[in-house]
C-alpha cells in the first residue's frame, strides 16, 4: 500500500496565506480560553510540536478531553466527553467549525469528504523505541512518490515513512480518533509524536514533538466555545481570519500613510520656517549696511 501524508493544494494555499499574512498584523498569541467551567485542575500531557503544515502546535491531552492550539492559524481545536464533538474555533472572528468524532476521524481538519485524503490503515513494521522521553513504537512504512524541489529544479523521491507513537499513555478511544484525524496518522499507538520521511534528499520532517511533560490545567480549557458563529467549511474559518487580519493591515497601512503625510507636511513647514529665518537675516544685514553708509556720510 502506498502511504502518503500530503495536504491538498487548496489546504496548503490557505495555510501558507495564514503563515505569511497573519504575522504582519500582530504578533501571534495562543487562542484565548473560552467558556468558563468548574474551577478544577486536571493532570494532562502537554506536547509541544513543530509541524510542517501548521507551524508550532501545543497539545494538552487528558482523559477529560483534548485541546490543540495551532499558532499560525490562530485557532484551537477541542473535544471532550460525553459526545466527543470536535470544535475548531477562532477567538478573533468568533467563528466555529464543528464535526462529529466519526467524521473527524475519517477526513481530519478539512472536514470535507471531498477534500479529506484517505488515512492509512496498515500498521506497518513495528519496533520498540522512545521519543522525547516517552515510551514509543516506531512504525516503518514503505512509500513511493515524488515531490518537486523548486529550489534545485528537480524532484525529491520519497521511499519510506517513520511514524513514532506513544505506547503506554492511556487515552479514551475517542481521543485517539481525534488525534488520528488531526494528524492523518494510522490507527496505532495513542499520541502521534513524529512523522519523518526517508527521501533522496535526506530525512524530511512532517511533524515532530519537541517536548512531552505532565502538567495541570483548568478543566475549563477543554470546554466548547459559546455563542460563536458556525461555519460549514475550514476554508470559511481560515478566510474569515484572513479577512480580519487584512482589515487590520489596511487600517495599520492607513494610519502609517496618515502619519507619513503628517511628517511630510511637518518637514515642509520646517523648510518654510528656515526660509523665513534666512529672509529675516538678510533684512538685518541690509539694515546694518544702510546704517554703516549713513555713518560714513556724517
Amino acid at each position: 500500500m502506498k502511504v502518503c501524508w500530503n495536504m491538498t493544494p487548496r489546504d496548503a494555499l490557505l495555510i501558507t496565506a495564514c503563515v505569511f499574512i497573519c504575522p504582519l498584523a500582530a504578533q501571534a498569541k495562543s487562542p484565548a480560553r473560552t467558556s468558563p467551567g468548574p474551577a478544577k485542575n486536571v493532570e494532562c500531557w502537554e506536547i509541544m510540536q513543530d509541524n510542517k503544515s501548521f507551524g508550532p502546535i501545543k497539545m494538552n491531552l487528558a482523559p477529560q478531553g483534548a485541546r490543540v492550539e495551532i499558532q499560525n492559524l490562530h485557532v484551537a481545536v477541542v473535544c471532550q466527553p460525553p459526545t466527543w464533538r470536535v470544535s475548531v474555533f477562532n477567538p478573533v472572528t468568533k467563528q466555529e467549525l464543528s464535526s462529529s468524532i466519526e467524521k473527524w476521524a475519517r477526513v481530519g481538519l478539512p472536514m470535507d469528504e471531498k477534500q479529506g485524503e484517505g488515512i492509512p490503515t496498515e500498521k506497518g513494521k513495528a519496533s520498540k523505541s522512545t521519543y522525547v522521553g516517552m515510551n514509543a513504537i516506531l512504525f516503518k512504512y514503505p512509500c513511493n512518490f515524488r515531490e518537486k524541489d523548486l529550489k534545485h529544479r528537480s524532484f525529491i523521491h520519497f521511499t519510506g515513512a517513520n511514524y513514532y507513537a506513544s505506547s503506554d499513555v492511556a487515552l479514551p478511544r475517542q481521543e485517539v480518533q481525534f488525534l488520528r484525524g488531526l494528524f492523518r496518522t494510522p490507527d496505532v499507538g495513542s499520541i502521534p509524536l513524529a512523522l519523518i520521511l526517508d527521501s533522496s534528499a535526506g530525512p524530511r520532517i512532517t511533524f515532530k514533538a519537541n517536548s512531552a511533560t505532565k502538567t495541570k490545567i483548568p478543566l475549563s480549557d477543554f470546554s466548547y466555545p459559546k455563542e460563536f458563529k458556525p461555519v460549514s467549511t475550514a476554508s470559511e474559518l481560515t478566510m474569515g481570519y484572513l479577512k480580519t487580519k487584512f482589515d487590520l493591515i489596511q487600517e495599520f497601512a492607513g494610519e502609517m500613510s496618515g502619519a507619513a503625510a503628517d511628517q511630510e507636511q511637518a518637514n515642509k513647514d520646517k523648510v518654510k520656517e528656515k526660509e523665513k529665518e534666512k529672509e529675516k537675516e538678510k533684512d538685518k544685514d541690509k539694515k546694518r549696511d544702510k546704517e554703516k553708509d549713513a555713518d560714513k556720510h556724517h
